[in-house]
Order: C-alpha cells, then sequence, then structure tokens
C-alpha cells in the first residue's frame, strides 16, 4: 500500500484565505503609491531654482516641465495624493490644484489686462522675485510715473539719482545736475501677454504612466509573498 502524507494543509489555508481578503486592497496599494508619486513629482517640477537678471530679476527657468519657486503658494495648494475613490470595480486617486492661474500655466495662451498687465523688474521685486507692490495701484506710488521709451514700450519709473547706462534709455528723461539723473524702471506695463505652456501636469502623467508597471509589479510581489508565508 503506498500512501501520501500531506502536512501543513491549515496553514496553506489559512494563507489563502488571508490572500483572498488582501486583494482588493493591492489594487488601493497599487493607485495609492502611484498618486503619491505623481504629487512629489509635481512638486519637484514647480520647486526649480529661478533665473536671475540683473533688470528683470527673477524669473522662471526656460523651456518646458519647470516652474521656478517664488512664495510657494501655488506648488503647497497641490492637492496631497494617496486619496482613494472607488467607483464599482474601478479604483482612482488625483492630484490637482485649484488654482486657475496653474491650469493657465500648464496649456499656456495670452492673458489680457483690465488696462495693462504690469510685469515687475529686479528694482520692484522682493529677494524672492515677487512683486513688492502687489495690490496696490501704481498711482499710489510716491514719485512714480508713466512714460514710453525710445522703442515704444510703456513704463512705469521713478526717477533716482544719476542715470544707468544699462538700462534702457526713456524719452522724456532730463538730466539733472552734475550729469543728471537715472531713472529707475519698475514696471512694464503691456495690454496682454502671450504665456507658454509648461505642460507640468501632461509630462508628470508620462513619467508616473511608464513607472506605474515596475511599482504594480514591486506590490503583486509582497502580496505573493504575504500569501506563500
Amino acid at each position: 500500500m503506498i500512501s501520501l502524507e500531506v502536512k501543513g494543509l491549515s496553514q496553506a489555508q489559512a494563507r489563502l484565505a488571508a490572500g483572498v481578503r488582501e486583494m482588493p486592497g493591492l489594487g488601493e496599494r497599487v493607485v495609492r503609491s502611484l498618486s503619491i508619486l505623481m504629487r512629489r513629482k509635481l512638486v519637484e517640477r514647480m520647486s526649480a531654482p529661478l533665473h536671475t537678471s540683473p533688470f528683470w530679476g527673477r524669473t522662471s527657468p526656460p523651456g518646458l516641465a519647470y516652474l521656478g519657486v517664488r512664495s510657494g503658494q501655488s506648488r503647497d495648494r497641490i492637492s496631497p495624493g494617496g486619496i482613494i475613490f472607488r467607483r464599482g470595480k474601478e479604483i482612482t486617486s488625483s492630484v490637482g490644484s485649484p488654482d486657475r492661474h496653474v491650469a493657465f500655466l500648464e496649456k499656456g495662451g495670452t492673458i489680457f489686462g483690465h488696462q495693462f498687465l504690469r510685469i515687475p523688474t529686479a528694482a520692484a521685486q522682493t529677494p524672492a522675485g515677487v512683486d513688492r507692490n502687489a495690490g496696490v495701484s501704481i498711482r499710489s506710488l510716491k514719485d512714480v510715473f508713466l512714460m514710453r521709451s525710445r522703442t515704444g514700450p510703456l513704463w512705469a519709473v521713478r526717477q533716482v539719482g544719476k542715470r544707468n547706462r544699462g538700462a534702457p534709455h526713456a524719452r522724456g528723461a532730463r538730466e539733472g545736475p552734475r550729469g543728471g539723473s537715472k531713472l529707475e524702471f519698475l514696471y512694464l506695463l503691456k495690454r496682454s501677454v502671450k504665456q507658454r505652456g509648461r505642460f507640468i501636469f501632461k509630462l508628470t502623467a508620462a513619467e508616473v504612466d511608464a513607472a506605474a508597471p515596475g511599482i504594480a509589479q514591486t506590490h503583486v510581489a509582497a502580496f505573493v509573498r504575504t500569501v506563500n508565508g
């Protein structure tokens, strides 16, 4: 008589039962990991160092995919990620921003001022590159007046000290005593500005999509190890 003895059947059944219980959570863990990864990459793309110009001050880096950080408020308002939504068998998570200007920066386009848009130079910026007079009318700024430069643009300027040879010469500037005065250019005023798209969300989504199979495989492997004990 030949017989086979099977050992550990109860343990195997327990592990399989645990696997069945854990299976619905596997998909959630994968989606949650991808969501957290997406937010981290978005924050990285919105944290690029600003470029510095002697005249224009702090500006965002050139090209696509990155934004320079100024106050950090737009970056901080990116949703946290890791929040799971279920609709039937579908598991989703989303990462985004509630700010309209972030959506505008994503695709780009033309923005129009009520009268004029004002673009601050270095002289009108804080060390972080933020307009130091944000929310304040140019009319209320002391000793500031409007004038057109020889090339045509309209500027908000202040006349101080001696004229800086490196600054654009403005039509109507008067020479002061002992070599004259310089015009401190504070704002360029424009009716509209065309903004190129940065496509930060689009490029981040593509990057996370490429990483998804590897992340899913890691979670599946951990799940299999749990079931196998």
